[in-house]
C-alpha cells in the first residue's frame, strides 16, 4: 500500500497516534506517521506529537532504506507553514546530532538546506547540533 492511499484515513486520531508512536519497528508505523502529519497540518495541536514520532524514526541506518519518519517529515516541511517550523525547532532541541543531520539530509533539498537552516536559526532561535555548509552538505 502506498502512503498516498492513506491506510489510516478512517481511524480516529488516538489510534493514529498509538501506531505512529509505537516503540517497535513496523511498516504500518510509516503510514500512521504520514497520516498524523497530514492531520497536524489541519490541527497544529498535533504537531508536537507528530515531530516527536518522526524524530524517533528519522535516522538513516545502513542497508535499511529510507527511515520510516522521512515521508511524514517531508509532508510537514513541504507545507511551508511557520507553525510547523516553530514546533520542529522545539522538538529538535532534544534530538541528537544524527537525528538533526538525517532530517536535513533526507527531507530538505540540498540546494535549500542552508537557506532553511539559516531561517530556523533566525526566526526560531534554533540551536543546532549540526552545521549545514554553503554547498548544502551537512557536518
Amino acid at each position: 500500500m502506498r502512503l498516498e492511499d492513506r491506510m489510516y484515513s478512517e481511524a480516529d486520531t488516538q489510534t493514529v497516534i498509538k501506531y505512529a508512536s509505537h516503540p517497535d519497528w513496523h511498516l504500518d508505523k510509516a503510514h500512521a506517521m504520514y497520516e498524523l502529519a497530514l492531520r497536524a497540518l489541519d490541527d497544529p495541536s498535533l504537531l508536537n506529537t507528530a515531530w516527536n514520532c518522526i524524530g524517533r524514526e528519522i535516522v538513516f541506518v545502513t542497508r535499511q532504506g529510507t527511515p520510516l519518519g522521512m515521508p511524514a517529515a517531508a509532508v510537514l516541511l513541504e507545507a511551508g507553514q511557520d507553525v510547523v517550523e516553530k514546533v520542529l525547532v522545539e522538538a529538535m532541541q532534544d534530538w541528537s546530532f544524527e537525528q538533526q543531520r538525517s532530517l536535513f539530509f533526507g527531507a530538505v533539498e540540498k540546494s535549500g538546506r542552508r537557506i532553511f537552516f539559516d531561517r530556523l536559526q533566525a526566526n526560531y532561535d534554533f540551536v543546532p547540533k549540526i552545521e549545514v555548509n554553503k554547498d548544502g552538505s551537512t557536518s
